[in-house]
Formats: C-alpha cells, sequence, structure tokens
C-alpha cells in the first residue's frame, strides 16, 4: 500500500504504512529504503538518512538504499566524515 501512496504523491500516507510494515518487520531493508524516501520528499532529511543507513546496515550490498543515501546527502547538504564513511563507492570486484 505504502507503494501505491508513493505513486499518487501521497508521502505522509506512506510513511504511515511503511513504518507499520517495519514495526511488523524490522529488519526489512526495502521498507527502510522506502520509508527513507517518503521521508526525503517531505524534506525531513535526519529521519530519511537515518533509514537508509539502517537498510544499508541490514543489507550492506544493497546498491538502490546506497545510491539513495547518496543523492540526500547531497541534497540536505549533509556530508559529515561518518557519512562518507557510509556513502562511499561500492566495494565490490569490478566496480
Amino acid at each position: 500500500m505504502g507503494n501505491v501512496l508513493v505513486r499518487r504523491g501521497r508521502w505522509a500516507g506512506a510513511v504511515e504504512h511503511y513504518q507499520e510494515a517495519l514495526r511488523l518487520r524490522p529488519d526489512y531493508a526495502e521498507a527502510h529504503n522506502n520509508l527513507a524516501s517518503a521521508l526525503g520528499r517531505q524534506e525531513r532529511w535526519d529521519e530519511a538518512i537515518g533509514h537508509y543507513r539502517r537498510a544499508l546496515e541490514i543489507r550492506p550490498d544493497f546498491d538502490a538504499a546506497r545510491d539513495n543515501l547518496d543523492r540526500i546527502l547531497s541534497e540536505s547538504g549533509g556530508v559529515g566524515p561518518r557519512d562518507r564513511d557510509v556513502a562511499r563507492p561500492r566495494g565490490r570486484p569490478g566496480s
């Protein structure tokens, strides 16, 4: 349901649905990523960054979350030393 609300531009409703998904399944990386995206659309930068980081803690190879984190850090101007560590380029061979 959260994804449907995002497509309709209903960010607050989407946030509520993603939060409920995380209440039921706290280690659901995709829900953290989606929640962060909806929060970012509301310019709730700190909350969004925290959820992108959590998605990457759960799934370090989650490239979409890493790309989204890079983007939101750039948009929000929130790049600090810790952020650079999290947002660094992927460490996979050949990347």
